[in-house]
C-alpha cells in the first residue's frame, strides 16, 4: 500500500532556535570560497593600487601608514613608511596562504592580522576595509573549528569538533548574517534620506564626480543617463536590491542563496558603474562565506505519520536523490516552489531537490511525491521501489510537466551518480 492518501500532519522536527543554529553550518565550502575572495580583493588592492594612493597625505595626516592609538600594531605601523615595500611582499605571500585554503586555522588568524593591518593603515579607504575586518574576524573564529591542512581538499569532520567550539562557530556565522542584515538596511535607509536618492538623480551626479567620472568616460555610456526615465529607474535599483538583500540574507536557505545571487547583480553593477572592484568583490565575498546552505544529505524532515503508522524507530534513514526533469531545472522553478516527499509504510519525509535523507523501511513499498509549499496536497506518482539495504540509495526523476510520473529506482549502495 502507497501514501497517496495519506493526509499531510505537518510536525515540527526541532525547535526554531535549534533550526536558526544548525542553519549555520560550519561544512559549507562557501566559508572558505567567501574568505578565498576577500583574500582576492585585498590582494588586487595591495598589487594594483599604489603606495602613493593607499597611504596619501590627507589634511595633517603626512604621506605613510595612519599609526594612531590601537592602529599601531598593524604590520605597516611595525616596519615603518621607509619599509612600505617590504610590508607588501609579506601581506601578499599570507593572502596567498589564505587564497590556497593552507591550514585554515592558522591562516585564519594569519588572515585576520592581514586585515587589521590593512583596514587601519590605509588613508583612503574603499569602503570596503572595516566591514572586511569585521567578517574576517568572525571568520577567524569558524576557522578555529578547522583542523584541516587544506580547506579545499578534504571534508570537515564535524564529529571531531568539540561541541562548545561547534556552537561559538555557528554563533559567528549568524551574528555575521545580522551584521550583514543591518548593513544593507542602513544602506538603503540612509540613501533614502537623501533627496538625490529619492528623487532619481543621484547616479548623474555619480557620473559627474571626478572620482568616477573617468570610469564613466571609458566605458563611453554615460549618455544613457540623459534620458530622465532610465536615470531613475537606475538609481532606485539599488535602493530595492539593497532592501531585499537585508530582509533574505536572514532567512531560509533558499532566501540565502537568493541574497546572494543580489549581492551579485547590485556590486557587480557598482564595478560597472563605479570601478570600486575590491570593495564589491569583498562585500560578495562576505555574503558567500556566511549564507552557508545546508550540505546534501544530511537533514530529515519529517512530514507527515498516518495515526496506525509503525514506531519511527523501524525506519532507517537512507540518502535519496530526486530530481526536476533536466529541462526544468534550467530555471528553478521547482527548487523555488515545491519539495519532494518520499513515503513509505505511513511515514512521509521531506527533502529537497538534488539530495537529501529520507525515512523508509526495509523491504516495504516507497513511493516519490511532490508539493508545493503552501499547499498540503501531494503531486505527480511514482511506481512503488523496495529498499533492500540501509546503504541503497533512491534515485528519482521527475517527468517534463508537474503532473508527470517520477522515474524512480534503488541503487545498490548507493555507489552511481544519477546525474
Amino acid at each position: 500500500m502507497t501514501d497517496q492518501n495519506v493526509p499531510i500532519i505537518k510536525e515540527e522536527s526541532s525547535a526554531k532556535l535549534n533550526a536558526i543554529i544548525g542553519s549555520a553550518n560550519i561544512q559549507s565550502k562557501f566559508i572558505s570560497i567567501g574568505r578565498a575572495i576577500i583574500a582576492v580583493a585585498q590582494l588586487s588592492f595591495i598589487l594594483f593600487t599604489s603606495q602613493e594612493a593607499r597611504f596619501a597625505e590627507v589634511g595633517p595626516q603626512p604621506f605613510g601608514p595612519r599609526c594612531q592609538s590601537w592602529s599601531q600594531a598593524g604590520l605597516y605601523c611595525v616596519v615603518g613608511k621607509e619599509h612600505l615595500t617590504l610590508a607588501d611582499v609579506v601581506i601578499a605571500f599570507g593572502l596567498i596562504l589564505v587564497i590556497i585554503g593552507f591550514y585554515p586555522r592558522w591562516t585564519g588568524i594569519l588572515h585576520l592580522y592581514i586585515t587589521y593591518t590593512i583596514s587601519t593603515a590605509v588613508t583612503l579607504p574603499d569602503g570596503g576595509e572595516s566591514v572586511a575586518l569585521i567578517f574576517i574576524g568572525l571568520l577567524a573564529v569558524v576557522s578555529l573549528s578547522d583542523n584541516r591542512r587544506n580547506c579545499y581538499l578534504t571534508n570537515l569532520d564535524v564529529d571531531r569538533i568539540p561541541e562548545p567550539l561547534q556552537g561559538v562557530s555557528q554563533a559567528a556565522i549568524i551574528f555575521g548574517r545580522v551584521q550583514l542584515c543591518y548593513l544593507y538596511a542602513d544602506a538603503a535607509i540612509a540613501k533614502l534620506g537623501v533627496a538625490g536618492w529619492t528623487n532619481g538623480t543621484a547616479l548623474y551626479y555619480i557620473e559627474k564626480n571626478a572620482l568616477f567620472g573617468d570610469w564613466f568616460q571609458v566605458l563611453e555610456r554615460s549618455e544613457i543617463f540623459e534620458h530622465g526615465w532610465l536615470l531613475a529607474a537606475a538609481t532606485w535599483m539599488p535602493i530595492a536590491l539593497v532592501l531585499l538583500i537585508a530582509i533574505n540574507v536572514i532567512g531560509t536557505a533558499n532566501m540565502r542563496r537568493f541574497a546572494f545571487t543580489l549581492v551579485v547583480i547590485l556590486h557587480g553593477g557598482i564595478i560597472f558603474n563605479m570601478g570600486l572592484v575590491s570593495f564589491a568583490l569583498i562585500m560578495i565575498g562576505c555574503c558567500l562565506s556566511i549564507i552557508t546552505p545546508p550540505n546534501r544529505y544530511t537533514y530529515i524532515s519529517v512530514l507527515s505519520t498516518s495515526t496506525d503508522s509503525a514506531d519511527v524507530d523501524d525506519f532507517v534513514a537512507v540518502k535519496a536523490d530526486i530530481r526536476p526533469h533536466r529541462f526544468v531545472s534550467l530555471f528553478r522553478f521547482h527548487q523555488a516552489f515545491t519539495r519532494p516527499v518520499v513515503c513509505c509504510g505511513g511515514v512521509s519525509t521531506q527533502g529537497r531537490w538534488g539530495g537529501d535523507l529520507a525515512l523508509v523501511k526495509i523491504g516495504e513499498p516507497v513511493a516519490v511525491r511532490m508539493r508545493y509549499k503552501l499547499t498540503n496536497k501531494l503531486l505527480s506518482h511514482s511506481p512503488e521501489v523496495v529498499v533492500h539495504d540501509r546503504r541503497d540509495m533512491i534515485s528519482a526523476r521527475l517527468g517534463l510537466l508537474n503532473g508527470s510520473p517520477f522515474k524512480v529506482e534503488v541503487i545498490p549502495g548507493g555507489s552511481s551518480d544519477p546525474g
